[in-house]
């Protein structure tokens, strides 16, 4: 979407995505935002990530239905699989 803002980073053992929020996202509530940018994902599944604190905004916990503000951050983090075996791609 025009103006949405979307970063991809490796913190910890943690991938975290941060969505800055443009004025098209302005009055929405945070599960209906999330739903649309995890589509494969249901409502519930995205609601349990509130409440574990997996996703925040601000760097505070939120509620599924806290409305959002352009120019919030809102953060999603999701462990890193670190059974999986790194790739050597000599």
């Amino acid at each position: 979407m025009p103006g949405e803002f979307r970063k991809r980073e490796l913190i910890d053992d943690f991938f975290v995505v941060s969505y800055t929020i443009d004025d098209s996202h302005d009055g929405a509530r945070a599960d209906c935002f999330l739903k649309e940018q995890y589509f494969r994902k249901s409502r519930a599944e995205l609601q349990r990530g509130i409440d574990a604190g997996r996703i925040v905004i601000e760097g505070k916990r939120l509620k599924p239905s806290t409305t959002l503000r352009a120019g919030d951050v809102l953060k999603v983090f999701t462990p890193r699989n670190i059974s999986e075996p790194e790739v050597d791609v000599r």
